[in-house]
């Protein structure tokens, strides 16, 4: 009954070393945000909520965007494509 208590305490020890090594892991890997500026089509002043279609349509779900002038473009962040 002692080694096998003894090896359940073990492997037990073990599982939750690797577990916490891989949660530590998943946290580090933090994506990065850069920003984009993307030309407004429109003549009309920059309207914030255009602004922000255009981002989440270009760089996915993840990027928003404001109005940097009134008119011209919008500052879009999103996720990093490729090496920067």
């Amino acid at each position: 009954m002692r080694k096998s208590l003894q090896l359940l305490f073990t492997f037990l020890t073990i599982f939750i070393i690797l577990s916490l090594g891989t949660m530590t892991y998943a946290q580090k890997k933090e994506t990065k945000l850069c920003s984009y500026k993307i030309p407004i089509t429109t003549k009309t002043p920059c309207f914030p909520l255009l602004c922000r279609g255009g981002c989440k349509k270009k760089y996915g779900p993840t990027g928003s965007g404001v109005c940097s002038n009134p008119k011209g473009f919008c500052d879009c962040n999103a996720v990093c494509r490729g090496p920067r």
